[in-house]
């Protein structure tokens, strides 16, 4: 059966750094050829440099499998990370990629932009329309972190994963399905994380108790440093169950033994807790086995504690079930690490192929940098084509170039010959000036000879009946320019009322006499007279009407300000008609100068 190239598995806890080297066959098994492990040693009561730690316990690890480098995925610790279910409809792929963008913006504690995130989605449920996932999210600068530490220590990681879904995976690998909830409890140095594994279906919790909480209790308690209450939890601490059950022979041992089963009475209330919530919320059952594992789960006597309290059947999760082991692997050392092996057995598993739970946490400067690589082929391509479009474009040029200078020596001798003729025609070109000026004159006069008739024609036309224009004078800026001041009556009608000199329902027709001290006319001012009988309204019929024919600037909604003055009728008077004046502004002054 051919081997595949080695797979590296690292996986970086709160405490511990795990490391192990698999070989994937293409039936999909893998074997343990090597691993081993090395403790960071963080204090939490003090400021130190995770990164370096990391670098230093990698190295380490490293150096005691005797691997010199080379590709490595790599986990990270589930306290570090944000993983939250949320229940979606069913939608199409596309849909729901975007509702669960919309949901990572409203659960994530971070802004999006701060954050690396990604998401798993589970099958389908056939009880339910409804779709599952998890959204997974890291903080930008903390996941940077862990990348630059591990490459520090002179391995190149390859994918990065979260914990709880790696150590999904091995369970996945190993333990055949069963129609109940499997509680799997991974109680680590810094949190315990609870995945509730039914059929296909996973919901995870991470709680913040753990390891380094009973560690800090004998540290309180005994006030010790916390590296020497870290020593007591390894080599003396246990659960105490009470009752018959044997206990530590001494009062100290006894008193830390206690210590640790009230720490992990808390952590088994939470774990009630969290089980309700899975059943109320999540709609999920109760589960039927615990499966334990992480570096706190080896405490004595800690699977009778909670076989106690939960009442169902509890047992050390083993990661190598179905594992092949290399004759070289020492087994006595192997069995004392097994039950922390769960998350490099599943980064073997993802990277040897496909897995249950698959999502990528890439640093925004790695992703960045693929995207630079990957696009690297393509802006060499796009510049060879600038090149090429500009040898082409130059070789376009360069023959338009020839082109261009022989029409531009034929151009040039027809020029010179047109320079001639147009020297001939230079004195014609002169005398059609002279004639278009004349004729520009002409015609300018026979629109003046015209322009007076058409207007007294205009007036005239619109004067109503029962109405008399008795003198029309034209003005230029306010001032007359008939010197007589009259401009002149037109022939008596019949039936005209004694000294009015227009006809009835007509117009003066004469135009403006006398010495003219103006080139232009800007107005005309109308005199005139209305029968008895007629009200003054009639006055503003007529100038209405006078607006419509254009040639006055008149608004047709205003014009009481162009009638200066009425009569206003007197019953009973005798008096046969009744005066008005109006002020009529041209549009257009009309030019008195030839």
């Amino acid at each position: 059966m051919a081997a595949h190239s080695p797979i590296l598995a690292l996986d970086i806890g709160s405490h511990t750094v795990k490391l192990a080297e698999f070989t994937s066959f293409k039936d999909g098994s893998i074997t343990l050829q090597r691993f081993s492990s090395f403790a960071m040693g963080l204090d939490p009561n003090k400021e130190e440099s995770r990164s370096a730690a990391v670098t230093r316990a990698v190295r380490q690890a490293l150096n005691l499998a005797g691997i010199r480098g080379g590709k490595v995925h790599f986990s990270i610790a589930g306290h570090s990370v944000f993983m939250r279910g949320v229940k979606l409809p069913a939608v199409d792929a596309m849909q729901l990629d975007q509702m669960i963008t919309f949901e990572a913006q409203q659960i994530v504690p971070f802004p999006l932009a701060e954050v690396v995130w990604d998401f798993l989605v589970l099958p389908s449920r056939a009880a339910s329309s409804e779709k599952e996932a998890i959204i997974v999210a890291i903080k930008s600068d903390l996941l940077e972190s862990e990348y630059a530490a591990v490459q520090a220590a002179g391995v190149e990681p390859a994918e990065v994963d979260v914990g709880p879904l790696a150590l999904y995976n091995a369970y996945r690998y190993n333990y055949a399905p069963v129609d109940h909830c499997i509680l799997l409890i991974d109680i680590g140095a810094r949190s315990t994380n609870l995945l509730f594994i039914e059929g296909d279906r996973l919901y995870t919790r991470i709680l913040p108790l753990a390891g380094n909480t009973i560690s800090q209790t004998i540290c309180n308690e005994f006030q010790e440093p916390f590296s020497v209450a870290e020593t007591l939890k390894i080599e003396t601490a246990g659960v105490h169950l009470g009752g018959n059950y044997a206990g530590p022979s001494t009062a100290e041992g006894m008193r830390l033994w206690k210590l640790t089963r009230n720490v992990m009475g808390r952590i088994q209330t939470e774990i009630n807790r969290s089980i309700i919530f899975y059943r109320n919320q999540q709609s999920g059952s109760s589960p039927q086995q615990i499966l334990l594992t992480g570096g706190s789960s080896r405490l004595p006597y800690l699977d009778y504690f909670l076989g106690e309290k939960f009442g169902i059947p509890v047992e050390i999760f083993n990661p190598l079930r179905n594992v092949n082991i290399h004759a070289g692997v020492d087994r006595a050392s192997l069995s004392l690490a097994a039950h922390s092996l769960g998350e490099v057995v599943g980064l073997a598993l993802r990277a040897s192929g496909p897995a249950p739970a698959e999502i990528r946490l890439q640093p925004l400067s790695i992703a960045a940098r693929e995207q630079a690589q990957g696009q690297r082929p393509w802006i060499y391509a796009a510049l060879v084509c600038w090149l090429l479009l500009f040898v082409v474009v130059a070789a376009g040029f360069w023959m338009q170039l020839q082109v261009a200078q022989k029409t531009a020596a034929a151009l040039h001798a027809r020029v010179q010959t047109l320079s001639a003729t147009g020297e001939k025609m230079s004195p014609l070109e002169s005398g059609n000036d002279a004639l278009n000026e004349k004729f520009k004159d002409a015609q300018r006069l026979i629109t003046q000879r015209d322009t007076w008739s058409r207007l007294l024609n205009d007036i005239n036309s619109k004067v109503p009946q029962g109405v008399w224009i008795t003198q029309l004078t034209p003005t230029s800026g306010g001032n007359s320019l008939d010197s007589e001041g009259s401009g002149g009556a037109g022939g008596g009608g019949a039936g005209r009322p004694p000294g009015v000199g227009g006809a009835r329902g007509g117009a003066a027709s004469s135009g403006p006499g006398g010495q003219l001290g103006a080139s232009q006319i800007t107005q005309l001012q109308i005199k005139g007279m209305f029968e008895d009988g007629l009200q003054p309204e009639i006055v503003n019929r007529f100038v209405s009407s006078l607006a419509e024919t254009g040639w006055f600037d008149l608004d047709a909604s205003k014009v009481a300000n162009a009638i200066l003055s009425t009569d206003t009728p007197q019953p009973n008077s005798g008096q046969l008609a009744w005066n008005y004046t109006l002020s009529l502004k041209l549009k257009e002054p009309i030019s008195l100068a030839p």
